[in-house]
């Protein structure tokens, strides 16, 4: 869908909804502020070297609404992941691989989808702050981290994006490889099963102190609560 089709549609026919593959045929200033997430098809300049004015003039656009925003980059496009992986991090997008469909799909294809996603999820982990999230590499981290604790699920993810875009489009031979791929990269930038076990763990640490912080603050408001009602009634 073009960008333009978009913003013919009414505030009913998109709030709360996500639309993908969006491409930017035109600047504006306008937005669909009620969207709930939006992904642009990435674009460049004409000399190739950058990402189109048009299409980043757009994503600031949308960065003042609340909506959320993902740069699609589809396998078949020539793409310098430097160039991507700044430009995300700059506009404060999330980023989404897209890996071939079936019309499109063989080893070859595969192959450089592959080493794409390799590339950009290297630049990713070093990060030192990751600022964005990365599909499909993102929800496989996490999945990483659910089985350490839960076992082995049936899906990597059941979130919409990723069972539409990765999880329905991949075969489970083709999804098992990148997988694989994945994790030895993960392994790497957290010192092998050992660190990505420490890095599991202190999450979970970190989570239980932060439940407990809420669990303070709680009994803290109701202790001040009943304070009050008592005084009140005296």
């Amino acid at each position: 869908m073009n960008l333009k089709e978009l913003h013919k549609l009414s505030e009913e026919e998109v709030k709360g909804k996500s639309f993908y593959g969006i491409i930017v045929d035109e600047y504006t200033m306008e937005s669909q502020k009620s969207l709930s997430e939006i992904g642009f098809i990435v674009q460049y300049n004409e000399d190739k070297t950058y990402v189109s004015d048009d299409l980043i003039d757009v994503i600031l656009n949308y960065k003042n609404t609340d909506v959320n925003i993902v740069l699609e980059v589809p396998f078949d496009m020539e793409t310098d992941v430097n160039v991507i992986h700044h430009m995300v991090r700059s506009v404060q997008a999330d980023l989404s691989l897209l890996p071939p469909n079936s019309d499109l799909k063989s080893s070859e294809s595969l192959s450089k989808y592959e080493e794409q996603l390799l590339e950009i999820t290297n630049l990713w982990l070093e990060q030192t702050n990751v600022s964005y999230m990365l599909y499909p590499s993102s929800g496989y981290f996490h999945y990483m981290i659910r089985e350490y604790f839960n076992g082995k699920t049936e899906s990597i993810s059941n979130e919409p994006y990723m069972v539409d875009n990765f999880v329905d489009t991949l075969s489970v031979e083709e999804m098992d490889s990148i997988k694989d791929n994945l994790k030895h990269v993960f392994y790497d930038h957290l010192g092998g099963k050992e660190g990505f076990a420490v890095y599991a763990n202190s999450i979970a640490s970190g989570l239980a102190e932060h439940v407990e912080e809420m669990a303070v603050e709680v009994i803290e408001h109701f202790k001040e609560e009943e304070k009050r009602n008592t005084e009140s009634s005296e």
